[in-house]
């Protein structure tokens, strides 16, 4: 069983839209092995922990679910429990990741370090690539030809991938992300200081959400 948050977005193949948290009519039968609890809610993933759970996924910062940041603590917490029980903490950081919360991952801003950690979208900029990033136990769990994809390890989507690395490592890049940040919530603010429809702005860096009323 793997545990996912309501609202959650991890994609459109079959297995990713069942962990997703979207109540929609996809055609089924849609692959079980999932269970959806409240975002940033402690007690409702403790409350499903059993032996059969496998893992915890979430991302840091929900995109398609409304930008709703994860609590700091809700995550060390999260981390803590599962060191003690030894389901694995996994950060869907598609979205989040290569610089756009003001960091390099979402998670640095929390300080908490996943099992595993996922990334595609920008990591490319623009070229179709993802990562699976493990740690040493995790990752010493897989051999080679225990998965394999098509196009996986695409040369040409390699080196996109270590230009973008090579970009975001430039001195001051990521000071100048950090910067535009600071900017685009206080131009956001103002906004929801001046019109009564806009009721909140919520995001981390770049990544920004505006709730109407």
């Amino acid at each position: 069983v793997i545990v996912t948050m309501e609202r959650c977005f991890h994609g459109r193949t079959m297995a990713a839209m069942a962990a997703g948290g979207k109540q929609q009519p996809w055609a089924g039968p849609m692959p079980g092995g999932f269970v959806q609890v409240p975002f940033n809610d402690l007690e409702a993933v403790e409350r499903m922990l059993t032996d059969e759970v496998a893992a915890i996924v979430l991302e840091p910062v929900q995109g398609e679910g409304g930008v709703h940041v994860s609590d700091p603590a809700h995550l060390r917490a999260l981390r803590e429990l599962c060191d003690r029980t030894g389901c694995l903490l996994v950060f869907d950081e598609i979205q989040t990741g290569m610089g756009r919360t003001g960091r390099l991952f979402a998670k640095d801003h929390f300080e908490v370090r996943p099992d595993i950690l996922l990334l595609a979208k920008a990591l490319g900029n623009g070229m179709p690539v993802g990562a699976f990033l493990a740690t040493e136990a995790v990752a010493g769990a897989i051999a080679p030809g225990d998965h394999g994809t098509t196009f996986g390890g695409n040369p040409l989507a390699c080196a996109a991938g270590l230009a973008v690395l090579d970009q975001l490592e430039e001195p001051g890049f990521m000071d100048e992300v950090r910067r535009r940040s600071d900017l685009f919530e206080e131009g956001l603010e103002s906004l929801r200081q001046e019109h009564e429809m806009v009721h909140e702005v919520r995001g981390l860096g770049l990544m920004r959400g505006v709730e109407l009323t």
